[in-house]
């Protein structure tokens, strides 16, 4: 079971199993995924949001490139510096072009301004 509930569905980061990227979930967590259509590229782009990747990861899967058009970098995704200014801003405040970015990441205005 994936331990949600109305509310923590329609509210991301409320169920704890956001958490997890999708190497980190048991077999079961997994299959309850899988009962909703949803598999690893899914659950870590809509539900964990890539935060349990590495930068490498990023890079890997190729999704550094909306991060870093974001102003995000290998130092600042790893906590070694500060997180981008358009970390601090609201979806409204972003350019168009930010904002297609943000898309490209599975972020939309709810869950942007969530975070």
């Amino acid at each position: 079971s994936l331990g949600y509930n109305e509310l923590s569905w329609n509210i991301p980061g409320l169920n704890p199993m956001e958490l997890k990227g999708w190497f980190q979930m048991n077999d079961s967590e997994k299959r309850g995924a899988e009962a909703i259509n949803c598999t690893d590229s899914c659950w870590d782009c809509w539900q964990a949001q890539y935060n349990t990747y590495g930068w490498q990861d990023l890079v890997n899967r190729g999704h550094d490139e909306a991060y870093a058009a974001l102003g995000w970098t290998e130092s600042s995704w790893c906590g070694e510096s500060e997180a981008p200014a358009t970390n601090k801003r609201s979806w409204n405040e972003l350019t168009e072009q930010e904002q297609l970015n943000a898309t490209e990441l599975c972020l939309d205005q709810f869950n942007w301004d969530q975070n």
